[in-house]
């Protein structure tokens, strides 16, 4: 199975749904800061950890702020 795109919605600063094509070579996240790179990075985690120490939603820090 291979990912070729991600959908991201209500989690941390995604309220609005987010769709990101991933390339079959290399796809780079860039952007300034506080943009959200790192909260894609969290969700694919989520989707398969690395670690299974990480496997506990906490709504405080992971429910979209705002919305």
């Amino acid at each position: 199975m291979r990912l070729t795109r991600i959908r991201i919605k209500r989690f941390r600063n995604f309220v609005e749904a987010q769709d990101i094509d991933i390339e079959p070579d290399v796809t780079a996240l860039v952007g300034k800061n506080e943009s959200g790179k790192t909260t894609i990075l969290q969700a694919l985690h989520r989707l398969k950890p690395a670690n299974l120490k990480d496997d506990e939603f906490n709504l405080v820090t992971e429910y979209p702020a705002g919305g």
